[in-house]
């Protein structure tokens, strides 16, 4: 217990690489049987690391974190930072290349997706597949077809539906 008693009133460092974030803490409670030991508050839930290791290294990782005494961290401090900033300028590119791709394939899909359905409103409607339409036409064809299929006359609603929207969609082209 008093080989660990100056480490229990000393204050270490805590560094996130990931996230460039510094902090104090300190060591919480330790199990003298196994040499372990847990940080304390609000990091308690590190551990349990080797105190042993800790105390001979001055250092110990978890994950993105490093525990290192506050001599460890003046000696490595700007390699540490350096490295850490490096991550988040690696991170930040890969998020906006991510985000360029997806809103490059969202346009590519709704242009795919506006062109599958000009066929398919063009369909409905008995219109010419390929071509330029021009709104007389269009409204000649909804006419034409409606006739059979309003509900009225014992079509569908929705086919009623389908067919007004194609209408609306080709006359907004």
């Amino acid at each position: 217990m008093q080989k660990y008693k100056q480490y229990l009133e000393e204050d270490f460092i805590i560094f996130n690489s990931d996230l460039c974030v510094r902090d104090f803490v300190t060591i919480g409670e330790i199990n003298f049987e196994t040499n372990t030991a847990y940080l304390d508050e609000p990091y308690e839930m590190v551990g349990p690391f080797c105190l042993d290791e800790l105390c001979t290294k001055g250092e110990i990782s978890f994950a993105a974190c490093i525990v290192m005494s506050e001599q460890i961290w003046e000696e490595k401090q700007a390699f540490l930072l350096r490295n850490s900033f490096e991550k988040q300028r690696k991170s930040q590119k890969q998020f906006y290349e991510d985000i360029h791709n997806h809103n490059k394939r969202k346009r590519e899909n709704q242009i795919n997706l506006n062109e599958q359905s000009q066929r398919e409103y063009r369909k409905l409607l008995s219109l010419p597949i390929e071509g330029t339409l021009n709104v007389s036409q269009i409204k000649a064809a909804f006419r034409k077809v409606v006739k059979t299929t309003h509900p009225d006359v014992g079509g569908s609603h929705e086919m009623f539906i389908k067919i007004t929207e194609a209408r609306d969609i080709l006359l907004k082209k």
